[in-house]
């Protein structure tokens, strides 16, 4: 985040972009952490790879990872849990959704800054008029965008919390720019949550009944 009296900010208009996620960096690393602080009931872990590992004579050791950090109330986790949730359930994002299971997740439509040979004045003449000259600057480039779900999963007793996000799918169009990842989340979710023995949590309803 861009300190709004620093020397990279522009004062009321940094404080109100910060407000709402514009000019904010994050990796997906970093994303998916956050999610998972909401999915442990307001406990943020930090990310590691292993669990353990196996010595040759068959002693097992596990990695001694350091203790969670709270970050926020249970209560305000569990809230946040049941908004996602009704986000998959109820909103835009209800393709989203696992047959027998509890999604909670959100989508995401980031703009992407990239280089661009920008005019800019870098001086007077005589006369007193501008002086123009081009520069390559990092500027948010029309159409390019990051589209992305977060998804925890089974919303009612989270094991998973995974990020499909998809780089420049098109050009900026509504909700257009969302269907990418939710699709891709719908066709590969069931495949990851077979793959990882996690139990149904939800009624299906039959396919027939007499």
């Amino acid at each position: 985040l861009w300190d709004p009296d620093g020397p990279n900010g522009n004062g009321d208009l940094t404080a109100a972009e910060n407000a709402f996620g514009q000019a904010v960096s994050v990796t997906a690393l970093q994303l998916v952490a956050g999610y998972a602080a909401i999915a442990n009931g307001g406990t943020m872990v930090t990310p590691h790879v292993t669990a353990g590992w196996t010595t040759p004579d068959g002693t097992y050791h596990a990695t001694a990872n350091a203790i969670g950090e709270r970050v926020m109330r249970q209560e305000t986790a569990n809230t946040v849990l049941q908004l996602l949730t009704a986000a998959i359930d109820e909103g835009i994002a209800k393709p989203a959704a696992i047959a027998g299971y509890s999604i909670a997740g959100k989508t995401g439509t980031a703009q992407v800054a990239g280089p661009a040979r920008v005019r800019v004045q870098i001086g007077t003449n005589a006369a007193g008029g501008p002086i123009w000259a081009y520069q390559i600057k990092n500027i948010y480039r029309a159409g390019w965008i990051d589209a992305s779900l977060v998804a925890i999963a089974p919303a009612s007793a989270p094991q998973v919390v995974t990020l499909i996000l998809i780089h420049r799918p098109f050009t900026w169009s509504g909700t257009r720019t969302m269907q990418p990842p939710v699709l891709v989340f719908h066709d590969w979710a069931p495949q990851m949550l077979e793959y990882l023995a996690i139990a149904p949590d939800r009624i299906v309803a039959p396919v027939a009944a007499e």
